[in-house]
């Protein structure tokens, strides 16, 4: 009883700290920076350059707050954007989030579980009737409230069971950086 109340008060203290909260001065939260290793900025994506510029791959998976609701999200392997920027060095890398939030990842399980920076997601009956998809459409940007415009989003059926608990930091939110780790 006592290690099942710390792992909740864990989670609950984790899936605080990527509550969003209000852009950065000067941000975009529909632009993400790419970082090289001295901290400079290589590259500055919109939500179009994510989808025109990359394979667009889909994982359909619940998150830690989406109620075992399955979600089919889209968008870039994140391995393909740090290959295509060379950013292949060291153990980890950061993502950081508009509220200041940074998550160390870990290059080793962006090989095992291949995550998405997801920038779209599924369109749902309710979608169609809301007219946030147009007929035929089958995908709309993630808004705000859904963790977007770019969330990044895992495999979760596939990562270890303890990761839910532990390692919730790993599914960043409005994402807005993607650097090398400082450590």
């Amino acid at each position: 009883m006592f290690n099942k109340s710390i792992v909740l008060l864990f989670s609950i203290f984790t899936a605080l700290l990527n509550i969003p909260m209000p852009a950065i001065a000067g941000g975009s939260f529909e632009n993400m920076e790419i970082f090289n290793e001295e901290g400079d900025v290589v590259r500055k994506y919109t939500l179009e350059d994510l989808k025109n510029e990359y394979e667009q791959n889909t994982i359909e998976t619940i998150t830690p707050w989406s109620n075992n609701q399955e979600i089919l999200y889209r968008g870039p392997f994140l391995g393909d954007l740090l290959l295509r920027h060379n950013n292949t060095g060291g153990d980890d890398i950061e993502i950081s989030a508009h509220n200041g939030f940074i998550s160390g990842v870990k290059r080793s399980e962006i090989s095992q579980y291949a995550p998405i920076l997801a920038v779209e997601r599924n369109c749902e009956p309710q979608d169609y009737i809301t007219e946030a998809c147009a007929d035929g459409q089958l995908f709309r940007p993630i808004t705000i409230p859904e963790n977007g415009p770019i969330f990044l989003v895992w495999p979760l059926k596939e990562l270890p069971e303890y990761y839910l608990n532990m390692r919730n930091a790993i599914w960043v939110f409005h994402v807005s950086a993607i650097a090398h780790s400082k450590k």
